[in-house]
C-alpha cells in the first residue's frame, strides 16, 4: 500500500466516525465562560405553520459542523449598544445600558418581551433582575405561545457561541433568553413582574415583611412582587430528602396541603427553583432549593399548570429562582453505578446507597459490601473496606446540577477503571 493510499484511509474513517457521535444534551460552562458541550435544539416539534425553519438534526460535534450552524444577525455590538435579528428574521434582539440599568429585549409574533437588570456580571455570578415585562401590541399577544417558544429556542442556539459573556449586555441577552425559555410558562398570560420595587418616597418597601409570613409580597393588579431581602429567601438547603408539608391554594381559595420529600429525585426535585432536577442551558450552576419554590412545585404537580391557579405560588417563587444561593453538594441517598474496569466498553451496573453517617452499602452486584465515603465541595470519594473488594476506591467530580458523577476507580494492585454515578433518590432509607 503506497502512504497515499495510507492517508486517505485514515481520512475516511475518521469523517465515518465523526459522523456517529452523539451530540449532548447538558451544556456546561467552565469558570472563564467557556462552553464544554454544544447544545442540541430544545424544541423537540416546531409548531404548526412554521416547518420552514426547522433545523437539520445535529449529527457530530466536529468543526465543520459548529461552521454550518447558523448565527443570528449583529446590526450592532459596541460597549453602549447590542443588537441584531435570528437567522430567519423573525426575532429582534436588543441590549443597551441605560442610566446605569441594563435593558433586553426580544421582539417577535406582535409581542415584546423586556429584561431590566441592575448588576450584571458573569465572571462575579451577580444577576440583579429588577424586572420581567410582556408588552402586548394587542389583548390577544399577552402570553409567550408555543410559536414564540420555538423561535426564542432557535435564537438562543445561534447566539451562544458568539455572545461574549463577560460583556454586561451581552450576557444579559443570554441570561434573559435563558429565563424567558426556561422559566417564563408558555400559553399563560402575564404582565409586568417587579421584583424592586419603590414607593413614592424612593425609599425600598417591603423590609418589615418577615420569614414567619410569606417569602414574598404582592403587589397591586399587574401582579407586582416586591424584592426578598436575603432573609426572606427560606432556604432549604438542609431539608434535601427530609419529609415536608406544603400548604398552598387555587383561584377559588380551596386550600390543599401535601407531604413531600424535598429534592428527590425520584419525584423531579421538588423545591429547586427551575424546572425538574437540571437547568440546561443555564450559566448559573442551579441548586437552589427554597421554600417558595417548593410550594410552587407542589402546586403545578397537583394542579397540573404552572401558572393559572399557581400564578401566585409562581410569582412568589420567581426571585428565588434569581436571587437564592446555591446550596453545598449532597450525596446522601440512592445512586446508580455504572463502571467499567480497565475502561474497555464492558461496562457493569449497580446500586449503591450513602448513609448520613459516611457510610455506604452496595443494594445489588455485591450486596453487603460497603464502606466509607468522603466528600469535598464537588469532589466525592468512595473506599471499600470489606471482603475482596477491600481497599478500591472511586474517585469522581459531581456534575454542577448534582445529578451525575464522573471520574476513576482503583485497586491497591493497580488495576483502573471508569464509573459513572446517576442520583436516583435522597432518601437513605
Amino acid at each position: 500500500m503506497r502512504p497515499s493510499d495510507l492517508v486517505y484511509w485514515k481520512i475516511l474513517v475518521v469523517a465515518i466516525a465523526l459522523q456517529v457521535i452523539p451530540v449532548y444534551a447538558q451544556v456546561d460552562f467552565d469558570e472563564s465562560g467557556v462552553e464544554n458541550f454544544i447544545p442540541p435544539v430544545e424544541m423537540l416539534a416546531p409548531p404548526d405553520g412554521i416547518s420552514e425553519i426547522q433545523p437539520k438534526k445535529e449529527k457530530s460535534v466536529t468543526k465543520l459542523e459548529r461552521k454550518r450552524r447558523k448565527h443570528a444577525v449583529f446590526l450592532e455590538r459596541s460597549s453602549d449598544t447590542v443588537r441584531g435579528t435570528s437567522s430567519n428574521r423573525k426575532v429582534m434582539f436588543s441590549a443597551a445600558d441605560v442610566s446605569g440599568e441594563t435593558h433586553v429585549s426580544f421582539i417577535l409574533n406582535g409581542k415584546e418581551f423586556r429584561y431590566v437588570y441592575g448588576a450584571l456580571d458573569f465572571k462575579e455570578g451577580k444577576r440583579e433582575l429588577i424586572s420581567v415585562e410582556l408588552i402586548p401590541d394587542s389583548p390577544d399577544h399577552n402570553t409567550k405561545n408555543k410559536r414564540d417558544q420555538y423561535l426564542l429556542g432557535l435564537l438562543s442556539l445561534e447566539l451562544r457561541r458568539d455572545l461574549r459573556r463577560f460583556d454586561p449586555l451581552e450576557f444579559g441577552i443570554l441570561s434573559s433568553l435563558n429565563s424567558l425559555t426556561g422559566w417564563i410558562p408558555q400559553d399563560e398570560p402575564f404582565g409586568k413582574i417587579n421584583l424592586h420595587e419603590v414607593d413614592q418616597d424612593g425609599e425600598e418597601e417591603g423590609a418589615e415583611v418577615g420569614a414567619t409570613e410569606q417569602s414574598y409580597r404582592k403587589g397591586g393588579k399587574e401582579n407586582n412582587i416586591r424584592k426578598h431581602s436575603a432573609d426572606e429567601i427560606v432556604s432549604l438547603c438542609g431539608e434535601r430528602g427530609n419529609s415536608r408539608s406544603v400548604t398552598f391554594d387555587d383561584k377559588k381559595g380551596k386550600v390543599y396541603r401535601r407531604k413531600v420529600i424535598v429534592g428527590d429525585p425520584a419525584s423531579e426535585c421538588l423545591g429547586r427553583c427551575g424546572a425538574g432536577c437540571v437547568q440546561n442551558g443555564q450559566p448559573f450552576k442551579m441548586r437552589q432549593y427554597t421554600d417558595a419554590c417548593l410550594v410552587h412545585d407542589v402546586c403545578a404537580g397537583n394542579l397540573g399548570r404552572n401558572r393559572g391557579p399557581c400564578s401566585d405560588e409562581m410569582d412568589h417563587a420567581e426571585d428565588d429562582y434569581h436571587l437564592a444561593a446555591n446550596c453545598a453538594f449532597n450525596v446522601v441517598g440512592k445512586w446508580r453505578i455504572t463502571y467499567d474496569w480497565d475502561c474497555d466498553g464492558a461496562p457493569l451496573v449497580t446500586t449503591v446507597k450513602y448513609y448520613p453517617d459516611h457510610r455506604f452499602l452496595v443494594l445489588s452486584d455485591a450486596p453487603g459490601v460497603g464502606g466509607r465515603w468522603e466528600l469535598d465541595n464537588n469532589k466525592v470519594i468512595r473506599t471499600y473496606d470489606a471482603g475482596r473488594a477491600s481497599g478500591i476506591k472511586y474517585t469522581g467530580t459531581i456534575r454542577d446540577s448534582n445529578m451525575k458523577t464522573k471520574g476513576t476507580m482503583s485497586t491497591p494492585s493497580g488495576r483502573v477503571g471508569c464509573f459513572t454515578d446517576v442520583y436516583l433518590t435522597t432518601h437513605p432509607g
